[in-house]
């Protein structure tokens, strides 16, 4: 019986029985006393009246006065289910007359003698003592009341006696009837208890009930549903705050959800990989840069997911020492570098609930620190030649004495390497100006074909005195989103790198196209080629192939770089392309545009 309904039913059913129980015992009881001492008192009464009124009793008991006796005995009404008995003195203790149920006659007998006759209760009888008891028959189960009236003489002294044996059956039969009566009427007092009490508990369970149905669906996520308010009393005004507070959290989750929202879009949009974890090295929230970086699916869920924390780069964790749960580290994984910053969470109670971990790619900064080593270095050492070469000449005027064309030779060779310094720490600033955008490029429709060509008349001498050929192929008509000055040089600066590398006698050919919406350009020569590992870093700076024979050519390591960042900066890109052993090719694309610089 677990609602609450039908235990209200039955408290009620079991108060109405109990009441019912207690007022019927409790009226039997008192009607079977007062039928039973009516039925007494009237015996009584008759007796009493039998005693004032017949004159057969207001002398001795003699032998003459048996026959009135018997007669006015008869005479009185006395019930058909009582016995009267009239005994003599004590001192015979004789029956004078009697009038039985049974009619029986024991008139003359002696009273101790008769088995229906209470002989304790006749004792009392001559003492002068108005009694009665209550005896059931043991073989029947009729209970009978045993009364002794004494008959006092005018010496006060006990005459005779007067015993009735008063059958209560009748009194029985009423107490069950009124039983039966009273029965009936509790049987239709406790079905009426139950109805009513079904209808007072519905009333009460009814709103508990809806209350109940709208915290279910509240449970499931539905806040919409209220309780209807049907009253203005204790339940009613339950039902009332329980909207109210159903309001409120709606309101709050809603809140909540925007929030939680708001973090999980940052959480997952941030470039950082970012796990929690509970004290027991288990996951409890991880976004998806973070997957990404520990080849873990989208679609696996997070309980799934199992990484010891060495493979999270978090060996030194140890949450019995909270020393340890509060700092950062390096790692590396599947060669990229990581910063991890790591710190506990703590509950209300500042109870440490476990880890977050923030893993910061650090692979371009170290790459980038990298270059910038090997940026000054290669600097130090490309003014470091020059610089030793001017000190080296300039202190050998200054301490000796030399002959005019030795100076001059010496001097030459300052200004050579003064030029070389002028034209390295020039392709520098160029490098700068381009890094850090300093001058605005005003990107414009170019005629490829006319840049191209003007580069290779600027360069064709040159080639002559190596006895190169230079030969020219050129689309119809190409215009190219460019920067006409930075487009030249770059050009200037391949066919320039072609003449350096390739042999006496060697080909260059320069050809322009228009393909799927792009320019191309590009430059190749019959020259020795470049390895396939040396193409990966030709457009660092100051890299070199051959270094000692770049060098000798006069070159700085920086033409290529300062081409790759002026093709960025025209939206365009630079590649290379060679088997290491017969000749390259340097690819410029740009953009398609028109004469206008429109797309």
């Amino acid at each position: 019986m677990r609602s609450i309904k039908w235990r209200f039913i039955l408290i009620y059913f079991l108060l109405v029985l109990s009441v019912l129980l207690i007022v019927s015992a409790s009226i039997i009881g008192r009607l079977d006393f007062s039928l039973t001492e009516d039925k007494i008192s009237n015996v009584k009464n008759q007796i009493n009246s039998l005693l004032s009124s017949s004159g057969y009793f207001s002398g001795e008991l003699s032998d003459e006065n048996f026959r009135g006796i018997k007669a006015s005995l008869n005479e009185r009404r006395f019930s058909d289910t009582d016995d009267i008995f009239v005994l003599s003195s004590q001192d015979f203790t004789t029956v004078i007359a009697s009038k039985t149920v049974n009619i029986a006659n024991f008139d003359g007998e002696y009273a101790y003698n008769i088995e229906e006759l209470n002989v304790s209760l006749i004792k009392d009888g001559y003492d002068a003592k108005t009694k009665n008891i209550f005896i059931t028959d043991p073989k029947t189960g009729v209970k009978t009341s045993h009364l002794v009236v004494p008959i006092i003489g005018e010496d006060n002294q006990v005459k005779g006696l007067f015993y009735a044996i008063i059958n209560l059956e009748g009194v029985k039969r009423t107490i069950s009837r009124a039983q039966n009566i009273i029965f009936d009427s509790g049987l239709v007092a406790l079905v009426v208890t139950i109805v009513l009490s079904y209808i007072i508990a519905s009333g009460i369970t009814g709103p508990i009930r809806s209350v109940t149905n709208v915290a279910e669906n509240m449970k499931k996520g539905d806040f919409s549903a209220r309780v209807n308010v049907k009253s203005n009393d204790e339940i009613g005004q339950l039902s009332a705050m329980f909207n109210n507070m159903a309001d409120e959290l709606e309101a709050n989750l809603n809140r909540m959800d925007l929030e939680r929202a708001k973090l999980n879009t940052i959480f997952n949009q941030m470039l950082e990989g970012v796990i929690a974890i509970n004290k027991d090295g288990k996951f409890i929230h991880i976004n998806d840069r973070a997957r990404e970086i520990f080849d873990i699916p989208l679609d696996l869920p997070i309980e799934k997911i199992d990484i010891s924390l060495k493979t999270m780069g978090l060996i030194t964790l140890n949450f019995k020492n909270p020393f340890t749960l509060n700092g950062e580290t390096d790692f590396t994984i599947k060669d990229k570098n990581y910063r991890i910053l790591h710190a506990p969470f703590e509950d209300k109670d500042l109870n440490v609930g476990g880890v977050i971990a923030v893993y910061q790619d650090m692979t371009k900064e170290r790459k980038l620190e990298d270059m910038r080593r090997e940026f000054v270095a290669n600097v130090s050492h490309e003014l470091k030649t020059p610089i030793t070469s001017i000190k080296s000449y300039a202190e050998t005027l200054m301490k000796y004495d030399v002959d005019a064309d030795t100076a001059k030779n010496f001097l030459k060779v300052i200004d050579s390497e003064s030029d070389r310094m002028a034209h390295i720490v020039r392709d520098l600033l160029v490098l700068t100006t381009l890094d850090y955008k300093t001058e605005e490029k005003k990107l414009t429709g170019v005629d490829l074909n006319v840049i191209s060509h003007t580069a290779v008349e600027r360069m064709r001498l040159t080639a002559k005195e190596k006895d190169m050929t230079i030969y020219e192929h050129y689309g119809d008509d190409i215009f190219a989103l460019a920067d006409e000055d930075d487009a030249l040089t770059v050009v200037i600066n391949l066919i320039s790198n072609a003449i350096k590398y390739t042999p006496n006698g060697g080909v260059i050919n320069v050809e322009s196209k228009l393909e799927n919406a792009a320019v191309y350009l590009s430059v190749s020569d019959n020259g020795p080629g470049i390895k396939p590992e040396d193409q990966k870093r030709i457009f660092d700076r100051f890299y070199r192939v051959e270094k000692s024979r770049s060098r000798a050519l006069g070159g700085t390591g920086l033409g290529l770089a300062i081409a790759k960042e002026m093709m960025e900066n025209m939206q365009g890109e630079i590649s290379v392309h060679s088997d290491g052993k017969n000749g390259t090719t340097f690819t410029l694309k740009f953009k398609e545009s028109d004469e206008n610089g429109e797309i």
